[in-house]
């Protein structure tokens, strides 16, 4: 056998043993993590509802810019005391810390929900818009009113 008769052998070898592209499944180790999400919907047909999300930021820092949910507007929004007054403000983005932790929780960040139709089935599905790693799936559970500490 000559090194000729080895060309193509030696290429199919080379395609075997060359690193592999990151997969779907490794881009997702890398993605933030939705760890807790619940909504509370409006108490009074036209008033807003709420969306609490805790994420875990994966490897490297990257910033929520929109929460998008079917049928209805959110915004990012935070509560900020000013002046001895708390306020709310919307928000452009929210900053991921690479391997930190977001709460969102009453009288602090938060997503509001205008114009939310409750879902029968009590199940709220959100995609979360980040800017390196794209959009992130989660659902939402309903938490009780009282618990939600947050009124509009």
């Amino acid at each position: 056998m000559t090194f000729r008769d080895c060309r193509v052998p030696l290429a199919a070898l080379a395609l075997l043993t060359a690193p592999l592209p990151a997969t779907a499944a490794g881009a997702a180790d890398a993605a933030p993590k939705v760890t807790a999400a619940a909504f509370r919907a409006p108490t009074v047909p036209g008033r807003p509802g709420v969306l609490y999300l805790s994420i875990a930021g994966g490897p490297k820092p990257d910033r929520l810019l929109a929460v998008e949910v079917k049928g209805a507007r959110a915004e990012l929004h935070e509560t900020r005391e000013t002046a001895g007054i708390m306020r709310m403000a919307a928000v452009k983005a929210i900053a991921i810390p690479a391997g930190g932790k977001l709460e969102m929780r009453p009288g602090g960040l938060h997503v509001m929900l205008f114009g939310l139709t409750p879902p029968s089935d009590g199940k709220l599905p959100v995609a979360l818009v980040f800017e390196k790693t794209g959009r992130v799936a989660a659902t939402a559970t309903p938490m009780a009113a009282a618990a939600a500490g947050h009124v509009h």
